[in-house]
This record gives C-alpha cells, structure tokens and sequence, in this order.
C-alpha cells in the first residue's frame, strides 16, 4: 500500500504554516506571527498534559480522523482545527529531537513544519520536517514534483 503524502501548497503571509498528517488524513495550520507566543505556550501546557510521546502521537491521529472523542464531541469545526493544530505543536516542541528549533521557525512566523505520522503495528511514528522559509521548502519539494510523488490530497474539513 501506497503511503499518502501530503503538501502545504501555498505560502502564507500571516505565520508558520503546520501540516499535520496520518494516512490520508491531512490538517493545515496557519500560525500567526502575534500569536505565536500564545500558540507556544498553548502547546507546551497540552503537551505537559499528555502521558508520553507515543500518547501524544496517538492523540493527533485521533484528531486527524475525527473520531468521536470527548471533549470534541460538541466543538465547531474551528475549534477542533485549532486544538488539532496546537497539540501537534505541542509534540513538535517538547518531544522532538529539534524543538528549540521548531520554536524559532513559529516564532520568526515565515516557515513551514511538516509532521506526517505513519503507523507499524501499535507503534506511531513521527517523520518531520522543519523549513525556516517558504524557499527552503520550495527546495524540498522540487525534486518530489518532479518525480511525481504525490496524489491529490484530502485535508480535514476543520477550518
């Protein structure tokens, strides 16, 4: 089977775009640069609330297929959008390897932060990539379109 990957497409004049994805399932997340800090902290206090990285992961994928959870079950599109995009923050930030990092990247507000989750057995595994500027990205990118290593995407239809 096919492993389904996911792009942002278009640069964002506002902040740090997240793309959070697990199988065909896809979240962006644009990061504002006044609210960075905000974000930040945000996703440090979800992150010191869950038990472990493994959870952590585990909790995203659960978000990203919409399952019926509580305390979701009742939230607007937009909330759930939000809340999936600072508990992948949270991740990026605290159990990451690069999280000084992936801090600066949403601080600065012109990057762009992939976390694609893939599964084997029980296990999840993040497979991140962190971009200072849309241009870096764009280098990344050049040799996948040119190989012709996507599909067409499915994003969640939070907002």
């Amino acid at each position: 089977m096919e492993q389904a990957r996911h792009f942002p497409r278009n640069p964002s004049t506002l902040g740090t775009i997240l793309l959070t994805s697990y199988d065909h399932f896809a979240h962006e997340n644009i990061i504002a640069r006044p609210r960075a800090e905000e974000a930040l902290q945000h996703g440090s206090k979800i992150a010191a609330s869950v038990e472990d990285a493994a959870r952590h992961l585990h909790t995203l994928t659960l978000l990203l297929s919409d399952a019926p959870e509580e305390p979701l079950l009742r939230a607007s599109a937009a909330q759930k959008g939000s809340v999936l995009g600072l508990v992948a923050l949270g991740y990026l930030i605290t159990h990451a390897p690069f999280a000084a990092t992936a801090r600066e990247i949403v601080r600065k507000g012109e990057g762009v932060i992939l976390l694609n989750i893939t599964a084997d057995g029980e296990d999840f595994i993040p497979h991140t990539a962190l971009f200072e500027t849309w241009d870096d990205y764009q280098v990344y990118l050049q040799p996948i379109l040119a190989a012709g290593d996507f599909a067409a995407e499915h994003h969640t239809i939070f907002s």
